[in-house]
């Protein structure tokens, strides 16, 4: 599993959903922090469902950043999450910058490499990316792939 703690933590959702907290409207944030206060209350007077208990398994708090995490995961459960990423990669290496921007007007955009801090080969990379995804797969955690993507 450690291509796919690998893959899941190359996401950065967590690191991204507090810089957008940070820059939030007060009010949002104020929400967030209602509804995680909510959740909290929910969790510490009433009965879980059943596979808490079977599983042994006690939620931590809920924070307002936890919400956040949610639309990051969903972002990329429905944008197929690395394969952009790959195909930019290797777009880069094989056409000049003029040809990419007939393709990708708003490459600005699209700037983020896959894991940056590892400097492993791109056959490397890619294999472990569909490694970790199909691990993903086997738990029953699958990649969404329908029409409203």
């Amino acid at each position: 599993m450690i291509e796919t703690d690998h893959l899941m933590r190359a996401l950065r959702i967590q690191e991204k959903s507090e810089k957008l907290i940070k820059s939030t409207d007060p009010e949002i944030v104020s929400t967030l922090v209602a509804f995680a206060d909510g959740v909290n209350q929910y969790i510490e007077n009433y009965p879980l469902p059943p596979e808490f208990k079977v599983l042994g398994y006690k939620p931590e708090p809920w924070e307002p950043v936890h919400s956040i995490n949610l639309i990051g995961y969903m972002s990329w459960d429905l944008t197929s999450g690395w394969g952009t990423e790959i195909l930019l990669n290797k777009l880069k290496k094989e056409i000049s910058e003029e040809q990419l921007l007939e393709l990708i007007p708003d490459l600005k955009n699209h700037k983020t490499a896959i894991f940056p801090e590892m400097k492993l080969p791109e056959v490397i990379i890619e294999e472990s990316l569909l490694s970790a995804s199909q691990k993903l797969e086997d738990l029953g955690i699958e990649i969404f792939h329908g029409s409203n993507n």
